[in-house]
C-alpha cells in the first residue's frame, strides 16, 4: 500500500527533521506510543497499543536514515513480534524551505503481515494509524494560537470600545426622549441602531 501526502508548516526544515531524529520527539507523534528507547544511533524501540486489543501493547523498530541531502531522510518501521499487524513500511520525507515555513511532503509504502491482512481491523485504519504521525508533527510545530490570540485581541478591543459608545447613545437616547425631540423613544432606538452600525464599521475597517 502506498501513500503521500502534503503538509505546510510553520517551521524550519532543522526542527522537522529532529522531530523524527530525536526518540523523545518521536514518541509525543507516534500514534498510541507509549515509549521510544534508543537502542543504538538513529534506531528506536517503540512500545504501542495494538490496534485490535488497545489493553495490550506491541513493539515496532524506528530507524532514521539521512536521505541524498539534509532535506531528505527516510523513516522505516518493523514489527519486532510475528503478531505484528505491519510487517514494514517507510515515510520517504521530503522538506522544501517556503517563504518562513517548511513544506513537507512524504511518500509511504506500508507492508502488512499475515495477520495485519486477515485481521478483522479495516485495513484502511491501520494505514491512516501510520500517516497520523504527519498530522501530529504538524500540530506540535505549529503555531496554532499566535493568530487567533492577535485576532482575539483586537475583537476584545473592539467590543469595549462599541460597549462604551452604546452606554453612551442609551444616555442621550433617554434624554432626547424624555422631551420628545425628533419623535421621541421610538424614533431614537432607530437612530441609536443606525449609530451602532456606523460605530462597528469605524472599529472593524
Amino acid at each position: 500500500m502506498n501513500l503521500s501526502g502534503e503538509f505546510r508548516i510553520q517551521s524550519t526544515p532543522d526542527k522537522i527533521r529532529q522531530q523524527f531524529q530525536d526518540p523523545k520527539l518521536l514518541e509525543k507523534v507516534v500514534p498510541n506510543c507509549h515509549s521510544m528507547v534508543e537502542l543504538e544511533t538513529n534506531l528506536f524501540l517503540a512500545t504501542m497499543d495494538r490496534l485490535t486489543n488497545r489493553d495490550q501493547q506491541i513493539q515496532y523498530h524506528f530507524r532514521f536514515s539521512r536521505g541524498e541531502n539534509n532535506n531528505q531522510f527516510v523513516v522505516s518501521f518493523k514489527g519486532v513480534e510475528p503478531e505484528a499487524l505491519v510487517l514494514s513500511g517507510r515515510h520517504i520525507i521530503y522538506l522544501k524551505p517556503d517563504q518562513g515555513a517548511t513544506i513537507l511532503t512524504y511518500h509511504s509504502t506500508i507492508e502488512l503481515s499475515k495477520m495485519g491482512r486477515e485481521s478483522a481491523v479495516d485495513p484502511s485504519k491501520i494505514f491512516s494509524k501510520a500517516s497520523e504521525i504527519f498530522d501530529n508533527v504538524a500540530d506540535t510545530l505549529q503555531p496554532k494560537d499566535k493568530a487567533m490570540t492577535k485576532t482575539d485581541s483586537k475583537l476584545d478591543d473592539a467590543i469595549n470600545k462599541t460597549e462604551n459608545a452604546v452606554v453612551e447613545l442609551e444616555l442621550e437616547a433617554e434624554e432626547a426622549a424624555a422631551t420628545g425631540f425628533l419623535g421621541g423613544a421610538q424614533m431614537w432606538g432607530w437612530i441609536a441602531v443606525a449609530i451602532l452600525a456606523l460605530v462597528l464599521l469605524v472599529f472593524f475597517r
